[in-house]
């Protein structure tokens, strides 16, 4: 088998580098033997990836050492697009079900250990371009956004795919296929199969053409109050129970202060404000219904279960996740990679354990490669004890479970059996709440474009700082221009702030504290600096805000002291709407 795997990628990057074309290529694939050799090498990668801890797959060489792996997947992509976009015969699709496996868990993998460039992915047969203004053309031409984006359209690791799913071979049942072009076929195809050869940011263009093709429109009449010190308490009473079209149309909120009286802002400015408000409340573990890990990442809290309608309440904050992904709002709420799986409906793995416990993966590693004299004498079981509030609690990992000792024989079970209970199986309530109330507003096949780490920066963006040069560029002026002193004011004090006061200032002008995910070119609409003139022309008033329009009103303050001063004041001491 080792020889035959090194045949096999010589055989692929041979054929690739054909200069007659693919067609030579699929043509020797499928007259000869080696489709049946590829076929198994990849099966057998697979199966060998699924028991590898991400230490052991980079020192042990197996299934193929990393520069073998990395030539290996790269041709091996290169050969399944290739069999999409040419319609090949039913004979291959064992090979093609598992070569797509097989790549799926690679990319994975390489999400988390960055063994391969970037570029390694990305295929020039797929124009990113092209393919945005495809999805545009279609968007036009098609009823509902189910039909432009099918959720038959969508494939993950786990599907049994047998290529005869007319999807695959890039046919489909939709209602408006007499607009469905050929080239159009093959990109939903690739998107279901292979989403990661299209880059990241044309995927996020898609889904955002998604979104607004489904957009619903117009205001939410029925306007809702939330009190400053009960936000979370109020917005769930409010929003909870309400219909997903209610809540997927755009929202009125009022604040009410502490004391009871009303604040003066209104329109979506105060919307986004509500939402990241209320949605870092509802992720607060001393809520109780998330943990945070060592790492500092969020995930369902096991004992949650134990509190008043706390599955309500997991749906409740999966609508207000799908809620601010239909606004194209970010927030920063950082969560476990085993949680964003189960989101994405993609399996776990025992290497995902480091995203929620990174000591019971070291010690399950360590059962896994002891000495096998010394497993027995670790006087472990198949259960697991788990403290409820107080209450120890012996969970069967299998039928009669506390009564079968682990030893070396059976410790690869016990191993994945832990993990799976781990993952799987102890939050499983609470990650399926939660995925129920965002697929109210979402559907998840939509989200399935991106990996875990793609949804992670989807939800909250990147962890870089402001890009002060993007931020720049994209700023309009209103009785200002990029001349006036104290525009040149302006932006030397934001060079000159740290990361956390720029957030500030973004929030300050906009309600949120992230910047797009795709730059602030994309950002609707553009932040505008409005000349303020205070009473009697006094220019010590300090600068005010319309979140709603993205608007900062800066007086015209006469030197950089007084500028610097002032909107560092400002941005640390405004609350709510009562300074604009």
């Amino acid at each position: 088998m080792w020889v035959e795997r090194h045949n096999s990628i010589d055989l692929l990057t041979k054929q690739s580098r054909s200069s007659n074309g693919s067609n030579v290529f699929l043509n020797t694939v499928e007259s000869n033997t080696s489709i049946q050799v590829l076929s198994l090498l990849c099966l057998a990668c697979s199966r060998e990836l699924v028991v590898l801890d991400d230490d052991q797959f980079l020192t042990s060489g197996k299934p193929l050492s990393r520069d073998e792996l990395k030539k290996f997947s790269r041709q091996l992509l290169l050969l399944c697009i290739r069999l999409i976009q040419t319609n090949v015969s039913a004979q291959t699709n064992q090979f093609l079900s598992r070569a797509i496996k097989l790549l799926h868990q690679i990319h994975e993998r390489d999400c988390r250990l960055h063994f391969c460039e970037p570029s390694h992915w990305l295929v020039l047969e797929v124009d990113p371009i092209a393919t945005v203004n495809e999805f545009k053309e279609r968007a036009r031409q098609v009823n509902q956004a189910n039909d432009l984006f099918p959720s038959q359209m969508v494939f993950h690791p786990e599907d049994n795919l047998t290529m005869d799913d007319d999807v695959v071979m890039g046919t489909s049942n939709t209602q408006n296929d007499r607009f469905v072009s050929q080239r159009f076929q093959k990109i939903l195809t690739i998107l279901r199969s292979l989403p990661f050869v299209v880059p990241f940011e044309a995927r996020v263009k898609m889904f955002r053409i998604l979104v607004d093709f489904n957009e619903q429109g117009g205001y939410y009449h029925n306007a809702i109050t939330v009190r400053r010190d009960h936000l979370y308490d109020d917005a769930y009473d409010k929003l909870a129970a309400a219909p997903s079209e209610t809540i997927k149309e755009q929202l009125s909120v009022r604040f009410l202060t502490t004391e009871g009286v009303d604040e003066s802002g209104i329109g979506p400015g105060v919307v986004r404000e509500f939402l990241q408000d209320v949605i870092r409340e509802a992720f607060d573990p001393q809520k109780g219904l998330f943990v945070t890990t060592d790492q500092h990442v969020l995930y369902p809290n096991p004992n949650s279960l134990y509190l008043p309608h706390s599955l309500s309440h997991f749906e409740f904050i999966g609508r207000l996740i799908g809620k601010v992904l239909l606004e194209k709002q970010l927030v920063d709420i950082p969560l476990s990679r085993f949680f964003l799986n189960h989101v994405l409906c993609k399996p776990n793995s025992l290497s995902d354990l480091l995203s929620r416990d990174a000591e019971m993966h070291k010690n399950l590693m360590y059962i896994l490669n002891c000495d096998p004299a010394e497993v027995e004498s670790l006087y472990l079981f198949f259960s697991v004890s788990r403290d409820r509030f107080g209450v120890s609690q012996s969970i069967d990992l299998k039928p009669n479970g506390a009564s079968i000792q682990v030893t070396a024989e059976n410790r690869v079970e016990y191993v994945y059996q832990m993990a799976h209970y781990l993952l799987n199986v102890e939050l499983r309530a609470q990650q399926l709440a939660f995925i129920k109330g965002l697929s109210d507003l979402v559907p998840i096949h939509w989200l399935r474009m991106f990996s875990p780490e793609e949804l992670q920066m989807l939800i909250s963006g990147t962890q870089q700082d402001i890009n002060v040069d993007d931020l720049e560029q994209n700023v309009v002026y209103n009785g200002y221009t990029v001349d006036s002193p104290v525009i040149r004011y302006f932006w030397t004090t934001v060079r000159e702030m740290t990361g956390v006061q720029r957030k500030q200032l973004l929030r300050f002008i906009t309600s949120s504290d992230r910047a797009p995910l795709l730059g602030f070119a994309h950002l609707n609409p553009k932040i505008c600096i409005h000349k303020s003139i205070g009473v009697d022309n006094n220019r010590e008033w300090l600068p005010t805000s319309a979140t709603c329009m993205h608007i900062l009103k800066l007086p015209d303050y006469p030197n950089q002291q007084m500028t610097t001063q002032k909107i560092l004041y400002a941005i640390s001491q405004a609350r709510g709407f009562q300074l604009t």
